[in-house]
């Protein structure tokens, strides 16, 4: 390119006056007048402050703009994407070719698996997903249960075959029969800039819904509810600034049904957008109409307030509907409260109280608590249990094996096995005898991949009243690096759980295991595979490998994919790699598969992932090894991959990652 022509990037300035204070910082000079900015250091550090403080450079804080309005660096941001697409615009053609193969190995008009919920009365949904070719936004749909079977019916044969409605509008057969949409997020979004929408909860009596939208993209909700047979919607309003131009009640997105689909629960945030408060607001009175804010008798109830502006706030409600569960955690501590929905009582209840360094959650099983927690400094989670309405982390009892010759525990926070999450069911039609007293299904990480458990709980009188495990089964695959998770699970009666299994080579497919025999391959049902137009599995290969840290000690576990013939290519010399990390938050990046890497793949670029420190592929320490001081292992882990590709005759090497 011609050096006249050449565009020239744009270069944000220094402002070389610009500091932050780090240190013991004096109280006059917190004085709006003071030009020395606030204190940056950690209120909750052991360690002294420094004295004096020392001021840090900053010279790109101009930059920093929470409220996205300012002109100078909106401009600059203008500047910058102008540059990008002048610099590659000889790649144009290029990119076009690339977004239509993108498009060409995505199934657009496509639906998600149904899942069954049936309501306290016995009426039950199919409830899923349909997405159309051009549209960005799902649209949620219903169908009756309309025989008593268990498992999602064949779905209509045309289901994907547009026509043209009386309104001139492109317009699809159903999938069940007797379907109806209950939220058209696709209309929702024609008439505003932006929409994402956050929680979607179905009330318990299966005649409401209510959700949130974020309508600005600054991660702030609004809540509405619907009535879905009549179509009718209203929106939540805050009753605290009802004469101003815009009213409606903003929240973090969550939102919770009470038993008696009549209030929701919600989470407000602080100024620097905490969620911190947790109120409930009663929306129908005892005649079925809506409460309007300004026609409420009594202000929403203040449930529970996080005054620590390093704890944020969560809620959600347990699987089996029976409890409201409001967590509030740091990155290294947590408390949990709880409500029962079914009592008339509106206290929240502490399972335990904080305490330094100790992390905790719960899933609540047949009277008890089944508590996750790394109490005893643990470098992973373990299971312990305890009966609702006991407080305390002393009356956490461990949960172990009963069908060994000594109990162990199955999860004892070793680093040998990771635990991650747990669901518990209840089936109504239990086929086994004597029937455990509640399946557990639960997901956490062995071997560095990620696995699922199916155990069976019962109360054991032998070891003081306590639930034990008494028979506990690993679900088997025969690919040696997968992903697999809980899929859209909707009722704890169900006698299996659907599990979401794919990888690197293999697309997305939901699949029932029993819960009674899941060891039986025979009678696991596969309800849906994802359709990848023009992909063929053959094709491809993928293998998982080790390279050792620049420590010496540390094998870093790296997942490649490529197509076969890349196997020819590289006995005639390097071939071409995209090397992937991300290494933050203690998130896993899977062994899954991606429809968008077969454009490169099919040029005969291998695909690796570099699952790296900070991320959690081996459990928790695996987070815990790249934070704070130690967080260069990340960067480290990716170059030292990198290197090794290198070594491996690998050449045109680009890079890409995110939240280092």
């Amino acid at each position: 390119v011609d050096d006249k022509t050449t565009p020239t990037p744009p270069i944000p300035f220094r402002d070389e006056t610009s500091f932050v204070l780090a240190g013991d910082l004096p109280v006059a000079s917190t004085d709006a007048a003071s030009p020395s900015p606030p204190l940056r250091q950690s209120l909750s550090s052991s360690n002294p402050l420094l004295s004096p403080p020392r001021p840090i450079p900053d010279p790109y804080g101009w930059m920093r703009d929470d409220s996205r309005t300012n002109t100078t660096v909106l401009n600059h941001l203008h500047a910058e994407n102008r540059y990008g697409q002048e610099i590659t615009s000889h790649l144009e053609d290029l990119r076009k070719d690339l977004y239509q193969e993108f498009l060409s190995g995505i199934q657009e008009t496509d639906y998600t698996t149904p899942a069954l919920k049936t309501s306290p009365t016995g009426e039950g949904y199919w409830y899923y997903s349909r997405f159309e070719e051009g549209e960005s936004y799902p649209r949620y749909y219903r169908a009756p249960q309309a025989t008593k079977g268990l498992y999602p019916p064949a779905v209509n044969e045309e289901w994907a075959q547009a026509f043209t409605n009386s309104n001139n509008e492109t317009s699809f057969p159903p999938l069940l029969p007797n379907e109806e949409i209950y939220l058209d997020v696709p209309a929702m979004a024609r008439n505003r800039t932006y929409l994402a929408v956050g929680a979607i909860a179905i009330s318990p009596n299966q005649k409401y819904v209510a959700y949130s939208l974020d309508e600005k993209g600054d991660e702030t909700c609004q809540i509405y509810v619907k009535h879905i047979e009549t179509g009718k919607e209203w929106a939540l309003r805050d009753d605290k600034i009802l004469d101003e131009e815009s009213d409606l009640l903003e929240c973090d997105g969550s939102v919770v049904w009470n038993d008696e689909s009549n209030a929701l629960f919600y989470v407000t945030m602080d100024e620097t957008h905490r969620p911190h408060r947790l109120y409930s607001r009663q929306i129908f009175d005892s005649e079925g109409q809506w409460i309007d804010a300004e026609n409420q008798e009594e202000e929403d109830e203040l449930l529970l307030e996080e005054e620590d502006g390093l704890f944020n706030m969560h809620i959600w409600k347990s699987f089996d509907g029976k409890y409201l569960i409001a967590r509030c955690s740091s990155k290294e501590s947590s408390e949990v409260h709880y409500l029962d929905l079914r009592s008339s009582s509106d206290k929240l209840l502490c399972i335990a109280k904080r305490q330094p360094k100790v992390l905790y959650r719960v899933t609540h099983c047949q009277g008890y608590w089944l508590v996750q927690t790394n109490i005893g400094s643990l470098p992973n989670l373990s299971l312990k249990a305890c009966r609702v309405g006991e407080e305390g982390m002393e009356t956490w009892k461990d949960v172990v094996s009963s069908y060994t010759d000594e109990p162990i525990p199955m999860f004892d926070g070793g680093y040998d096995r990771s635990l991650d999450g747990i669901t518990v069911f209840n089936p109504s039609i239990e086929t086994k005898s004597p029937s455990p007293l509640a399946y557990a299904v639960v997901t956490g990480r062995e071997d560095g991949m990620p696995r699922v458990w199916i155990i069976e709980i019962k109360e054991d009188e032998t070891i003081g009243k306590n639930l034990a495990i008494s028979l506990t089964t690993r679900l088997e695959f025969d690919e040696s690096a997968y992903d697999v998770g809980i899929g859209g699970n909707r009722d704890p009666s169900l006698p299996y759980v659907v599990i979401s299994y794919d990888s690197l080579v293999t697309p997305p497919s939901h699949i029932a295991i029993p819960l009674s025999s899941p060891i039986d391959l025979d009678a696991r049902i596969v309800l849906k595979e994802k359709d990848v137009p023009g992909y063929v599995k053959e094709s491809y290969a993928c293998e998982r490998t080790t390279v050792r840290s620049r420590d010496g000690k540390t094998d870093i576990p790296v997942s490649l994919i490529y197509h076969r013939d890349v196997l020819q290519e590289r006995k005639n010399g390097a071939i071409p790699t995209h090397l992937y990390g991300y290494g933050s938050y203690g998130a896993s990046i899977e062994a899954s598969f991606r429809s968008t890497r077969l454009p490169l793949l099919k040029r005969k670029v291998v695909y690796a992932l570099a699952h790296v420190r900070g991320g959690g592929e081996m459990g928790r320490p695996w987070y815990d090894e790249a934070k704070y001081l130690t967080k260069k292992n990340t960067f480290n882990d990716f170059v030292d991959v990198a290197r090794w590709l290198v070594s491996e005759d690998a050449d045109k090497n680009i890079g890409s990652g995110s939240s280092f």
